[in-house]
């Protein structure tokens, strides 16, 4: 066994009983390691002392690790393309600018040659899927359901990713989670980390900071002041919820309480488009409605809201068409 891999498994055995040694499980057939190339890129980009053909040996060999680790027998490499319309995140956006807090300074001295690297591979180790209509995010969880759950197996330090069905492989211990279709919470013993769609209900009010996301800026105290809406806070008022129904409810009267009868239905679709994993063809904006029982009483107002986001972002596609046009200046 190559050091590297020695290193993986030595990682992934510390984290559990000495009595259950690690050893690499054999690979399942049609079972497809989805990883993350947006994130893969910068980390096996290392710092400015690192040799281009170093970084590209970085991802090989994380590669390798999570292949397997998890008993992959094939990798699809998803990346966000630089044109992309990020799945129309930034035109949802009006609460704060989607991602508008990314430093826009320098990346990784290596980064842009790892992009290219992994854009135009074509060798035997992995496949890439390059997405132009949405994240790479999207494409990984769509892919995921194409799969089904037990053969996608999910590799990305990206935390959204905890929320669709999947074998979740953490990135740095390589703990595997089983997140199942159904379960509405499953909690890696080792990590401590929350998978399954309870996750997509805890960003919808903690938000995300990463993407200037911002869920439920905050919610009314019995004292009648506003108080900061924190992850633990989030996570502490979804304790008792489980399913998604019970999940929804509570999620909608909190926006509702904050943003009154008129608001609160629209702010609620626009975070939920910004934080859903979309897991259809077409990765629509309103793809999260999948989880609302269409006979729910809350079901009519969200369709509404979500129906209008997406007449503003026609609108604004129409927009842009017409000064490319020159039909209109402003």
């Amino acid at each position: 066994m190559q050091d590297w891999l020695k290193e993986a498994v030595g990682k992934a055995a510390a984290q559990t009983s000495h009595d259950q040694p690690i050893t690499a499980p054999t690979p399942v057939k049609g079972r497809v390691l989805v990883l993350d190339g947006d994130y893969l890129a910068y980390y096996a980009a290392g710092n400015d002392e690192t040799e281009p053909g170093r970084a590209r040996q970085n991802a090989l060999e994380k590669i390798d690790a999570f292949k397997v680790l998890s008993g992959a027998d094939r990798v699809v490499i998803h990346l966000t393309a630089s044109g992309s319309n990020k799945g129309d995140r930034f035109i949802s956006a009006t609460v704060k600018p989607y991602q508008g807090q990314r430093d826009k300074g320098r990346k990784p001295k290596n980064w842009h040659a790892m992009r290219q690297w992994l854009e135009t591979y074509s060798g035997p180790v992995f496949k890439t899927k390059t997405w132009y209509d949405r994240e790479a995010d999207d494409g990984m969880a769509y892919h995921a359901a194409v799969l089904g759950w037990e053969l996608a197996v999910i590799g990305s330090a990206d935390k959204d990713m905890r929320m669709f069905p999947g074998i979740h492989i953490d990135w740095h211990c390589y703990a595997l989670t089983h997140a199942q279709p159904g379960v509405f919470r499953t909690i890696n013993e080792i990590t401590g980390k929350t998978f399954g769609h309870a996750w997509f209900w805890q960003q919808m009010l903690q938000g995300d900071t990463a993407d200037n996301i911002p869920g439920l800026p905050g919610y009314y105290k019995p004292n009648g002041k506003v108080a900061k809406m924190g992850e633990k806070t989030a996570e502490k008022m979804l304790a008792d919820c489980e399913n998604d129904t019970h999940a929804l409810h509570r999620v909608a009267d909190l926006y509702q309480n904050f943003y009154g009868d008129e608001g609160w239905a629209a702010a609620m679709v626009e975070q939920a488009a910004l934080l859903w994993m979309r897991e259809d063809k077409h990765a629509s904006v309103d793809d999260w409605l999948r989880v609302v029982d269409p006979d729910d009483h809350r079901h009519v107002a969200l369709r509404a809201a979500a129906d209008a986001l997406k007449v503003r972002i026609a609108e604004q596609y129409r927009w842009v068409e017409e000064i490319e046009n020159g039909k209109r200046s402003d």
